[in-house]
């Protein structure tokens, strides 16, 4: 560090012969943030360490160097036959550029491109490439982006959804206000509840019912017909995979 606050050029160029001579250096917890600061100024120089990173045998190596493709195709448009390798490759590989295409989503500068990436892991075969998308909502305000619709009902119906959909619906329950603004959402969660979901989710069941009904009230108070409409239809689907639970909601309705 301190030697790139005098001469950074030659900095460069020790860090870069340390790579060379043994990957771990590169993706070790110091030296790892480096690649900010001479990206792309030197990336001439970089370029190759990253390349190799990314195509390490090194499972740990690998999966960082798929993150720095990811984020320097991102960023300057770099690496693009890497990246197109990476996504396609090996687990860690996968893994990285999951990684960084979560970080990013609610960067609006480069959430259209990471919804692309994103949408090609969803249903990744692997689950330890699928878990890098826990939390990608903890953001409400992707949840509630009328531009993000089509992401989050793709999202919805995905196997990384399946495998955990209570912070999902957690964020939903978590939003304040009137839920018309998410109507699609919900509708596209309680149908992935009660076709799939509901025997292994009993307790999460019961909290998607629940926001359906505060769905179905908002609706109701904003004279939205045809949300209302749809309300009543799925709690019909409901009814039909769940009684027990449709039955506590027609409870409440008649309260």
């Amino acid at each position: 560090k301190v030697v790139f606050n005098i001469d950074k050029d030659l900095a460069v160029s020790w860090f870069c012969k340390a790579c060379r001579d043994d990957l771990r250096v590169a993706v070790s917890p110091r030296a790892f943030p480096l690649f900010n600061y001479i990206v792309p100024s030197h990336i001439d120089q970089v370029g190759p360490v990253i390349q190799h990173m990314a195509a390490s045998s090194l499972d740990e190596v690998a999966f960082m160097g798929a993150q720095q493709v990811t984020a320097r195709w991102l960023f300057d448009c770099f690496f693009e036959n890497e990246f197109a390798t990476c996504c396609q490759g090996i687990v860690p590989q996968r893994k990285g550029v999951a990684r960084v295409a979560t970080a990013l989503l609610h960067n609006k500068k480069y959430s259209p491109q990471c919804q692309q990436i994103l949408c090609k892991f969803m249903n990744d075969p692997d689950k330890e490439v699928r878990d890098e998308l826990r939390g990608m909502f903890r953001n409400q305000n992707l949840i509630i982006d009328t531009e993000c619709t089509a992401f989050i009902k793709a999202y919805i119906e995905s196997l990384a959804f399946a495998d955990d959909p209570n912070h999902f619906v957690w964020s939903l329950r978590d939003l304040t206000g009137s839920l018309i603004p998410v109507a699609e959402a919900v509708f596209t969660v309680c149908e992935r509840f009660s076709m799939a979901l509901q025997e292994k989710n009993h307790l999460m069941t019961l909290e998607v019912s629940s926001i359906l009904l505060r769905l179905y009230e908002s609706a109701q108070g904003g004279q939205k017909i045809q949300i209302t409409d749809r309300c009543l239809d799925t709690w019909d689907l409901l009814f039909e995979n769940r009684v027990e639970m449709a039955m506590g909601l027609t409870r409440n309705i008649e309260q």
